[in-house]
């Protein structure tokens, strides 16, 4: 179904590109040309290459069809960033799996890429793995790596039998002689989260380091993917993957093409924070139907003030904060009653847990983040059925 004229960007790693352990449904260009269309009965795909520097290339790929559309950048080795407009498309995904993620080995080595464009190369399935992230043990037990893991950060609570392993620290102060002391041959890493110069001491003694950092809702799968490589547990990582991105794409059927609502997410009061458009949390909001009011600022988590939520005048405030219960704080915006949020009475509370770890449960905070929309745009539809007077 799927043909493309990949041999460039192939190329572009500088590895023929037979080597690629590629899905059968897949055709390769045989011509050297940066830019051609290969038309098929369902569309016609291009590849373009641009902006080349010394040792750096930049990749544009975009394939049209008649079902829609995706958009791929790689950047040097850095973040490959993917917006997927068409929702079903397995072959897309085994194509980008394997073309950015699986890399020519020598028999029996494992080798993938991390989320910062890293080759990690393992001789064998990894055995004695430490978690440095919350987040990373919930993905390295839901890619079937639970068994492998001897050691994780503290707030690693989920699933419940993460909190038999022995802990290393925090994921901001990890405690190097505890972690060696455990002789892991693999680390899981968080690259913003953790300390830049711990990780590294660790790495300069031979411990191969895989660094997780999801931007996107589909690199949470492919996060699973890569870490059940890793892992030796690729086929019940496979089933996890899929099983997230069918959910994913049942969300987006359902919600994401309703009339958009103001959202506020506040994950913290003092000072007052919230999530601009890259955000993942943001990903969510957009997903269900709903439109970020501070979508446009340039922090990941930026401070903002009261007087420009009140002047945004969000239908819907949801909170989060650090804990299972709601926070208090959500209750204070009851002071300003002529927000449309608390004169619709749309506060509402999602566990942190379940909507700020990027782990597969995001989508069980997206289902209640989903339903607190549908909820409230039924009830301003209800109360003013001119919805240019929202």
């Amino acid at each position: 179904m799927f043909v493309a004229g990949l041999k460039n960007c192939l190329q572009h790693r500088q590895t023929p590109y037979s080597q690629y352990r590629l899905p059968a449904v897949l055709e390769l260009s045989p011509e050297p040309t940066y830019h051609w269309p290969v038309s098929k009965a369902q569309g016609s795909y291009h590849c373009v290459a641009r902006a080349r520097q010394p040792g750096r290339t930049r990749f544009h790929q975009r394939a049209l069809a008649s079902v829609g559309s995706l958009t791929l950048d790689h950047q040097g080795f850095g973040k490959t960033t993917l917006t997927v407009i068409m929702w079903g498309m397995h072959a897309v995904y085994l194509l980008l799996f394997s073309l950015f993620f699986c890399l020519p080995v020598k028999a029996g080595e494992i080798q993938v890429r991390d989320d910062t464009g890293r080759s990690i190369t393992l001789g064998a399935p990894a055995k004695r793995v430490v978690s440095l992230a919350p987040h990373v043990t919930e993905l390295l037990f839901a890619a079937g790596a639970g068994d492998a893991l001897v050691g994780v950060v503290s707030y690693s609570n989920y699933p419940p039998e993460a909190a038999r392993l022995p802990v290393i620290g925090s994921h901001e102060r990890l405690n190097l002689e505890a972690i060696l002391a455990l002789k892991p041959d693999l680390l899981v890493a968080w690259k913003s989260g953790n300390v830049h110069t711990q990780v590294e001491q660790l790495g300069k003694l031979g411990i191969p380091v895989f660094y997780s950092e999801p931007r996107e809702l589909d690199d949470i799968a492919s996060n699973l993917e890569r870490l059940g490589m890793l892992a030796g547990t690729s086929i019940t990582a496979g089933v996890a993957a899929r099983d997230f991105r069918q959910r994913l794409h049942n969300l987006a059927e359902n919600y994401a093409w309703q009339p958009p609502m103001r959202i506020f997410y506040q994950i913290w009061h003092q000072p007052l924070m919230t999530v601009n458009g890259q955000h993942l949390i943001s990903q969510i909001i957009t997903l269900c139907g709903g439109h970020n009011i501070f979508a446009a600022l340039d922090a990941l988590a930026p401070t903002v003030d009261r007087e420009a939520v009140l002047r945004a005048d969000p239908q819907i405030i949801i909170a989060s904060g650090m804990a299972k219960q709601q926070p208090e704080w959500l209750e204070e915006w009851r002071q300003w009653p002529q927000l449309s949020a608390v004169r619709f009475d749309q506060l509402h509370f999602i566990e942190p847990d379940l909507i700020q770890r990027h782990t597969p449960r995001i989508l069980d905070g997206a289902d209640i983040m989903c339903e607190q929309l549908a909820e409230a745009r039924s009830r301003y539809q209800s109360s003013m059925p001119d919805r240019s007077k929202w």
